[in-house]
Order: C-alpha cells, then structure tokens, then sequence
C-alpha cells in the first residue's frame, strides 16, 4: 500500500475516524491491527520479522523495567543492537557483498556468497518485483 494510493487514503480515513470513536483502552489494539495491515500490505512474510524484534523489544522493556544499573544498561544496548542490526542486516547485505567481492576479485580471490534474494527468494524476490514495478 503506498501513501499516495487511494486504498491508503481510505484506509487511513477509516482507522483514524475508529481510533478516535474507541474507547482509550481499546484503541491500541486497534492501532496494533491497523498497523500490521498496513506493514503486512507490502510483504506479509515481513510480519514474521516484524514479530521477532517486537518480541525482543518487549522482553528488553521489562527487563529495563525491573534491573537497575548497568544491566539495565544492557538490556537497552541489546535492543538498539538487535533493532539497528535487523535494519543493518537487510538493508546494507547485499551492498556490502558486492564490495567485499569486488575487493577480493581485484586481489585475485573467487568470491562467490550469493545475494540476500538468493538466500531468501519467498521473502525477498517478492519485494523486489513489487518495488520495481511500482518505480517505472
């Protein structure tokens, strides 16, 4: 779903009207739902990773809740690791594969790793195909 679609626009229009008719305790399941939608438009199998670092984040949160000092700490630097390494790791592979093979080719060394899409082709061919028909 792209911001600038009219299934956006409705959906947008329509939650927004709903959050504010819901009662407040109601209104982040709502907010839960709507947004996993909403991720879950572009590439559902997305929803799984999005699960995993929700799950770390929250397990994070109340160990922040309930240590004091620098595990506390920890459990803080662990999630901006995991959360900034998720992004890191999908967002940057395949640029920094690409590299590392040219480096080694212009040393003489056969580097042949294969791309993330290779790797994970139900996750990541279809975001890709999407994205590229979206972009002509």
């Amino acid at each position: 779903m792209l911001f600038n679609s009219l299934h956006f626009i409705v959906f947008f229009i329509f939650i927004t009207t709903t959050y504010y008719t819901l009662p407040g305790r109601w209104r982040w399941i709502l907010l839960l739902i709507a947004s996993a939608y909403f991720y879950a438009s572009f590439i559902p199998a997305y929803l799984l990773l999005l699960g995993i670092i929700i799950v770390f984040d929250y397990l994070a949160g109340i160990g922040i809740e309930i240590l004091s000092g620098k595990p506390r700490k920890a459990m803080l630097v662990a999630s901006i690791v995991a959360n900034v390494g998720f992004l890191c790791f999908f967002k940057y592979f395949d640029f920094l594969n690409a590299n590392i093979s040219g480096l080694l080719a212009a040393a003489g060394i056969d580097y042949q790793s294969g791309t993330l899409a290779e790797w994970y082709p139900g996750l990541l061919y279809r975001s890709v195909c999407r994205f590229t028909r979206f972009s002509r």
